[in-house]
């Protein structure tokens, strides 16, 4: 099926035209400049045919293409709810799981590292004891098995299940604390804000860092 229709093909032709028609045309006297101006407002004639036939086929599509947007966006929504709800649950029980990992993991690092010291302490009163009774050598020996002792690293492994298909990975992300900190090079102006202060002020109110001014600007009826 042609989705071009005959009358969209008509309005192009028409447009090529007008456009051959004003191509390298120059304005060196008065009728020049009428001749331009009435070929301003051909084009401008066929620029709103152009658009008019557009819409004539564009309309139907967009209504259509709209109600099944809609007829789609309430369940897509819902089931987004449910994904982030979902999503924020699990993350929250592994976070809380990750904290008791780490916790567990502290606790038993130091238990570690006080079993450690209480072997080292032992040692030492032993070295001390073969120094009273006269063994320097043997007791150098027992130093020496003392500086050896070094508590492993402790290790706990996650409890959470692993599930086929989903995963979870860290995101580098951003908060701003403080506006005014931030540097410039970070920044960007409201260039929507300062056009409509300029239009509403008419130029009269000075905008640091901007220069306003007028230019001219024509406007052609169809």
């Amino acid at each position: 099926m042609e989705v071009i229709t005959q009358e969209a093909k008509q309005v192009v032709e028409d447009a090529k035209l007008v456009v051959s028609n004003s191509t390298g045309m120059t304005i060196s006297n008065n009728n020049d400049f009428e001749v331009a101006g009435n070929q301003l407002k051909q084009i401008k004639s066929v620029s709103k045919q152009i658009i008019d036939t557009r819409k004539k086929m564009t309309v139907p599509l967009d209504t259509s293409k709209k109600a099944i947007m809609d007829f789609f966006r309430v369940p897509l929504e819902s089931l987004s709810k449910g994904e982030s709800l979902l999503k924020n649950s699990m993350l929250g029980y592994t976070q809380e799981q990750e904290r008791k990992r780490r916790q567990e993991e502290q606790r038993l690092q130091i238990e570690s590292d006080k079993r450690a010291e209480a072997e080292r302490k032992k040692l030492e009163k032993k070295a001390e004891r073969l120094e009273t009774k006269g063994k320097p050598e043997t007791a150098q020996e027992v130093i020496a098995q003392k500086e050896q002792i070094v508590a492993p690293k402790i290790h706990v492994n996650s409890t959470v299940s692993k599930v086929v298909g989903v995963s979870s990975k860290k995101v580098w992300t951003y908060e701003i604390t403080d506006i005014k900190k931030i540097p410039r090079n970070f920044m960007i102006p409201n260039e929507r804000l300062i056009r409509d202060t300029v239009k509403a002020t008419k130029g009269s109110l000075e905008i640091a860092g901007v220069r306003i001014y007028q230019e001219d600007s024509l406007y052609v009826r169809s």
